[in-house]
């Protein structure tokens, strides 16, 4: 079936659009694999939290078009340029659990999907790790690009609770966004998950927006105790 549907839907690099082979499962090509290295980070913020490429330039652009442009199909791109580096997939193993930021219900009716759940099921086919959805957004927030720091960090206070059936007691659960700034909301699930039973939590996040020299320690897990 798949190769029926690749033939009348050929597979597209979600970057530039040129059409891939029929038996690609990559959905980018390797011009725009190589031009994207450009923009990957070098390091982690630390053992726990791993940004992969800079909120920049194409990267910024195809991660607008995925949030907001109705692109959805770029979670299969994303899922490619993340796994592309086995240091990812090594820190991605390490965990039991891989799990969503959530979106508020409205906005997932709005949007029709969740852009960040769309590429933790990727990831978990292709890795050792399970995907859960471990989480409900409880409160509806404007959308935190649009605040200042101060802001950011009050308002998504409660904003995240784990959802009643879910048992993550002793379990080390990788929390996945798409892109890091401030850290508010990650920071805020974290919080959330070890309440919950987490033995540790981690954040992988597809990009960064801020220099790691500002956030660094703000995950240490004595915060969250």
């Amino acid at each position: 079936m798949s190769l029926i549907l690749n033939l009348f839907f050929p597979p597209k690099c979600g970057f530039c659009g040129k059409i891939e082979e029929i038996s690609s499962e990559k959905f980018i090509c390797d011009e725009c694999l190589n031009k994207i290295e450009a923009y990957r980070l070098k390091s982690k913020i630390d053992e726990e939290v791993y940004s992969i490429y800079e909120y920049k330039s194409i990267i910024r652009n195809a991660i607008l078009d995925y949030k907001f442009r109705d692109k959805s199909y770029l979670y299969k791109t994303f899922k490619t340029c993340i796994l592309f580096d086995k240091k990812v997939c090594n820190f991605i193993n390490s965990y039991d659990i891989i799990s969503p930021v959530p979106l508020y219900y409205s906005r997932f009716l709005e949007r029709g999907y969740n852009q960040t759940a769309l590429i933790c099921k990727e990831l978990s086919k292709y890795t050792d790790i399970a995907y859960l959805a471990t989480l409900d957004k409880v409160k509806n927030i404007k959308p935190q690009p649009t605040k200042d720091l101060a802001h950011r960090l009050s308002d998504v206070i409660g904003v995240y609770k784990l959802k009643q059936s879910v048992d993550i007691s002793d379990k080390k659960v990788l929390i996945f966004d798409d892109v890091l700034t401030t850290g508010a909301t990650t920071r805020e699930c974290k919080k959330e998950l070890l309440r919950g039973g987490a033995k540790s939590v981690g954040i992988l996040t597809l990009a960064r927006g801020i220099d790691n020299k500002k956030i660094k320690g703000e995950y240490n897990e004595q915060n969250y105790r």
